[in-house]
């Protein structure tokens, strides 16, 4: 990623693949793991153990192909919509959720999961458990009234990964 020039990601288009490779892999030479994986996972987990937070459905905006914010959130909401702001992230994911060739390999963060949660005997268990938790994956369009046209979503609770160090829920119609 070219930090010399500026990129608006929905108009430029960015390659998230690399995005996620860059920031989120398990590579043993990803120097972000800690920023962007470990430290978000643990506050995320803390945030939704605690009992507070909990519905039907969550709706996830979140920028790029990344779902490490939902492992814990699938624990506590049945529904989750997730928002994309383009095609290749959403083809993204849905390579991951029906388990495509080529798809991201998130098993890192579901272990990482499953770790904080005290129960690494149940690595597949969890990732399973936030697929069938998932059961749309939408473009969205934030200039647009209706932001997921011509799909109407019911009044929700939103989730938004403000750069993985905060939860903030807000209520959308």
């Amino acid at each position: 990623m070219n930090s010399a020039r500026y990129k608006f990601y929905h108009i430029h288009g960015v390659d998230f693949r690399d995005y996620i490779d860059t920031f989120f892999s398990n590579k043993e030479d990803m120097i972000y793991g800690e920023d962007s994986l470990k430290f978000p996972m643990a506050h995320l987990h803390y945030q939704f153990s605690s009992g507070q937070i909990a519905g039907t459905l969550l709706i996830d905006i979140s920028i790029g192909s990344v779902l490490h914010q939902l492992f814990f959130a699938s624990n506590c909401f049945k529904e989750i919509v997730v928002l994309k702001f383009n095609e290749k992230c959403i083809m993204e994911l849905t390579r991951w959720l029906h388990d495509r060739t080529g798809a991201f390999d998130w098993t890192h963060a579901s272990a990482a999961a499953v770790e904080l949660e005290g129960k690494r005997d149940n690595l597949h268990k969890k990732e399973m458990h936030l697929k069938s938790s998932i059961k749309q994956i939408l473009k969205c369009d934030l200039g647009q009234e209706n932001i997921t046209a011509p799909v109407d979503l019911p009044l929700s609770y939103c989730l938004q990964d403000q750069g993985s160090r905060a939860v903030s829920i807000v209520k959308l119609r």
